[in-house]
């Protein structure tokens, strides 16, 4: 019986939030702009923020905005809050006042298609969750994109043609 009650206090359930990206798979036109919604999930464990790290190839895509989702407060401190659109890189981070502990949708992120190519949107390594005594990695899944050229119309010309006005020989009977 003590060695079940050491384990039991020995393996506390450890709860790591996931975070997703939606849609999976993203087909788009280069010059275009497209969404991406960030979800969370702490599996049950009360949440009080989170920073999320959203890593992109910056040679084809660029984010050209961010909305946080309802009930969410930015944390705009150095390090929390930041476009990188050279480097790839977009860290968001935002406290829900209370706490939560379902899945939720944490924001919006707007990117522009800059060039052909394809790639992964993905949660970065720096990612994090804080819960009430500490804080845990998030880890979760993508988003795959491919941006295409688009489709140019083949140029359609126009012949007009200019009836001649002629004359006809009068005939009479």
């Amino acid at each position: 019986i003590t060695v079940l009650g050491t384990l039991m206090f020995a393996l506390p359930a450890m709860a790591a939030t996931t975070a997703s990206l939606s849609p999976a798979n993203v087909n788009i036109v280069a010059g275009k702009s497209f969404n991406v919604v960030i979800s969370v999930n702490p599996q049950g464990v009360n949440n009080y923020a989170e920073k999320l790290e959203i890593d992109f190839p910056a040679s084809i895509l660029e984010v050209t905005s961010f909305s946080l989702g309802s009930n969410w407060m930015a944390l705009t401190q150095t390090g929390y809050d930041s476009i990188d659109n050279v480097s790839g890189i977009l860290i968001k981070s935002a406290g829900y006042p209370g706490g939560f502990s379902g899945a939720g949708a944490f924001g919006t992120i707007t990117f522009r298609a800059k060039k052909i190519g394809s790639g992964t949107i993905k949660i970065g390594n720096s990612s994090l969750a804080y819960e009430i005594n500490s804080q845990s990695a998030i880890t979760g899944s993508g988003t795959t994109f491919a941006v295409s050229a688009a489709v140019v119309a083949p140029k359609t010309t126009t012949v007009q043609v200019t009836p001649t006005v002629g004359t006809r020989p009068i005939v009479q009977e």
